[in-house]
């Protein structure tokens, strides 16, 4: 308790610190651990600031301090002061969480590799000074949505995507384990998957005995507790059923055949890493931005689907259990096609805490 109101204090009085971070809760650190392995090998004083008392990173170098979600957060972001101060929030500024001029720079990872406009707001990025971007796709969104509603010109860093970083240091591939996972992407549409499919899927699968993963998004948590609870309490009893509240997905995604969701980001780091089959019950799209056919971009997001995935929906549960059963199938088997995307539209696939380490480094 001591240690934490010392690291707060220092946040907001000291003007030399140059690396602070902020996580939602501690299903966000994975986003930016690898990033903060890197710092850690290289440099002192990382502040890591926690809306979680579980979020924490057991580094040499890292200074946990928690503020909950309440007016100790509120004020922080106010008084805070440090060079550079990464987030994974969106609409900075036009939310309860505001920027101060005591932070010399603002900077955004994306914790999903999806397109940006049209499952984000037209203002979820404006207020930053600098985006990572994941790939080519990002920088031409970004400058599109820019020019054509006349928002605040951002510098885009070419660093890649984080998550990638992760996965590729942590995952066991060969860890696979015949479970099917179930993962929901978060909408703010209340007419969605979790709310209105994903109980009639649920248990047509484990009725014909299929070993289930169902893990949420962690939006649902805040938003969507009393259809969280009622599938929890409705398939608690059944073996082979898992709920999923780990703040870390890296377990699941490897102990699965394959992917079953909506529209989640969870989707693209699937098949590009696991390169497994996702199987995508889209009959609700995911439209956070009503003005996003205006930009003219196919969202990466829907070029992967039809690329590499399977539709379905609640009328055809035949054919996707026809198709679960033929677990051969279930691998991609593309990987030219995957190492060609890899290479076209991603930035530093793999290597892309090193970039950042080295940019920041380097320019400021």
């Amino acid at each position: 308790m001591i240690s934490n109101l010392i690291n707060i204090y220092k946040l907001c009085s000291k003007n030399n610190i140059k690396y602070t971070f902020y996580s939602e809760s501690s299903h966000y650190q994975k986003y930016f651990y690898s990033y903060i392995f890197t710092l850690n090998q290289k440099q002192k004083d990382i502040f890591y600031v926690s809306s979680d008392k579980k979020d924490v990173i057991n580094l040499e170098n890292v200074k946990n301090i928690y503020v909950g979600n309440g007016l100790i957060r509120f004020f922080l972001f106010l008084f805070i002061k440090t060079e550079l101060f990464f987030l994974t929030v969106t609409d900075l500024n036009y939310n309860i969480l505001k920027k101060n001029r005591f932070v010399k720079k603002y900077i955004y990872i994306f914790h999903a590799a999806v397109s940006t406009h049209k499952s984000y707001t037209k203002t979820a990025f404006n207020d930053y000074d600098i985006i990572l971007s994941v790939g080519n796709y990002h920088n031409d969104e970004i400058l599109k949505t820019e020019k054509l509603f006349k928002l605040k010109k951002k510098q885009l860093v070419n660093s890649g995507y984080f998550y990638f970083d992760f996965l590729l240091e942590n995952a066991k591939l060969d860890k696979i384990d015949n479970y099917i996972l179930i993962a929901p992407s978060w909408n703010k549409s209340k007419d969605n998957f979790l709310i209105n499919e994903c109980e009639i899927l649920i248990e047509f699968l484990l009725i014909k005995n299929f070993k289930l993963i169902f893990r949420p998004h962690p939006e649902h948590y805040k938003r969507d507790k009393l259809t969280l609870n009622k599938i929890q309490n409705k398939f608690k009893e059944y073996p082979n059923f898992i709920f999923d509240k780990k703040k870390d997905n890296l377990e699941s995604l490897e102990k699965s055949l394959c992917l079953i969701t909506d529209n989640s980001g969870i989707a693209i780091e699937y098949t590009f890493i696991f390169k497994r089959l996702v199987i995508y019950f889209d009959k609700f799209s995911k439209i956070h931005n009503n003005d996003f056919k205006s930009i003219n971009t196919e969202t990466f997001e829907n070029k992967i689907k039809n690329e590499f995935g399977f539709k379905c929906d609640l009328n055809n549960l035949n054919a996707l259990e026809r198709k679960l059963k033929d677990t051969q199938n279930l691998s991609l088997n593309k990987n030219e096609k995957i190492e060609k995307i890899i290479k076209s539209d991603f930035f530093n696939f793999g290597k892309s805490s090193e970039y950042a380490y080295k940019y920041f480094e380097n320019d400021f």
